[in-house]
């Protein structure tokens, strides 16, 4: 359903409906942004949102997305934030925003240097910002807020309100022998191999 591209009469029904000059879609996993020219028809089905449900497991790399569509002007200099949910209060209610990487704004080189990037898009196409939350296996299970926001030149800013359900099973690989979980992603930020010691 994620590459079955909208009808240009949907898209417009879309852009006649929703006025802001970049759209959000956050996605799950399971359902891979491809399609960079081109909206899908699941987005004219749900519309954009500003909030993300999501269920994972202790030890869990988790990974979500969210997907900005240039509705009706160039997008620059897009850039990822991460911002504790206020609201939540209490031990355990908070997972510290350190445990969250925006793959397509942040990482490692290869000789293990931090580096961030600012992304372009034209008017009209599409990018995924793949998000990973570091999951760790001692936090306690319920439901952990935290807000993304969405930065571009010009415009004001836009917040994701993401919501992880956690249960209380325990992930032993984080979640690596299942592809379909993407938490291999991290490995892009690996600094395995670096130093002189051998790798374990």
């Amino acid at each position: 359903p994620i590459e079955v591209i909208a009808l240009e009469s949907e898209k417009d029904s879309l852009l006649e409906k929703y006025k802001e000059p970049y759209l959000l879609f956050p996605e799950d996993r399971k359902f891979p942004i491809r399609m960079k020219d081109d909206i899908p028809h699941k987005w004219i089905q749900t519309g954009p949102s500003n909030s993300f449900h999501g269920k994972a497991m202790r030890n869990e790399y988790y990974v979500f997305q969210i997907g900005v569509f240039a509705a009706r002007s160039d997008v620059e200099n897009l850039s990822v934030e991460f911002q504790q949910d206020s609201s939540q209060a209490g031990e355990g209610s908070i997972i510290d925003n350190l445990h969250f990487t925006c793959f397509n704004t942040a990482g490692v080189d290869p000789y293990g240097t931090p580096f961030t990037k600012h992304l372009s898009l034209k008017q009209g196409g599409v990018q995924a910002l793949w998000i990973g939350v570091d999951i760790p296996e001692n936090t306690e299970a319920g439901t952990y807020s935290s807000e993304i926001i969405i930065k571009a030149r010009g415009f004001e800013d836009q917040t994701v309100a993401c919501h992880i359900e956690i249960n209380n099973e325990i992930i032993s690989d984080r979640g690596d022998a299942e592809p379909w979980r993407h938490s291999r992603l991290r490995w892009l930020n690996s600094t395995a191999g670096l130093d002189d010691e051998p790798v374990k």
